[in-house]
């Protein structure tokens, strides 16, 4: 099935540019090697669990696996077709602006947090993040330091240094995130 092959294609490639064998991702991910062999070369198709455990050793957003169509130099996401999540425990709703460019290297999304909403642990990803608070009043925890952000602030850190954010004003906050590389949201 041509579709099921390009969700192996994009596996591959991502498990090639993060330097790992087959065998690796196997240990680190808990699945087979023939399995992970049969899903790359598009002979068998991953069941949902077994896609989020794969993006989740490769720290990658699972939609990136899921988006079974033709490799691309360009990404146009019309406002209409934005990917929306929910997150119920936190009342987090993350929008995909893009969806990205096949081995890409950058993700954009939008964050809307209720009031008094921020994740309740501090965490941390590979790579580097930018926060542009377009509505409301946050609160960015980074490491031990604590910044206070308004409509039009902007915060750009290294996202392997533990953070958190928090609603702190009486209306929704609306965040555009920006990451480098792809990660899981």
């Amino acid at each position: 099935m041509k579709s099921d092959f390009f969700i192996g294609e994009q596996i591959k490639t991502l498990r090639k540019q993060r330097g790992m064998k087959i065998k690796h991702l196997s240990g680190l991910s808990g699945i087979s090697n023939s399995l992970l062999s049969e899903i790359e070369t598009g002979k068998k198709i991953p069941s949902i669990k077994t896609l989020i455990r794969i993006a989740d050793t490769l720290d990658v957003n699972p939609s990136l696996l899921l988006d079974h169509r033709k490799p691309k130099y360009l990404d146009l996401t019309r406002k209409s077709e934005r990917a929306e999540f929910i997150s119920r425990e936190l009342n987090v709703v993350y929008k995909m602006i893009t969806t990205g460019i096949t081995d890409g290297k950058l993700m954009v999304l939008s964050l809307e947090l209720a009031p008094g909403v921020g994740r309740d642990r501090m965490y941390s990803h590979e790579g580097e993040e930018c926060l542009l608070i377009q509505k409301g009043k946050v609160k960015i925890q980074i490491g031990e330091e604590s910044y206070f952000l308004e409509e039009g602030d902007s915060i750009c850190f290294k996202s392997t240094v533990p953070h958190n954010i928090f609603n702190v004003g009486d209306t929704t906050a609306e965040i555009i995130c920006i990451n480098t590389p792809p990660s899981a949201i």
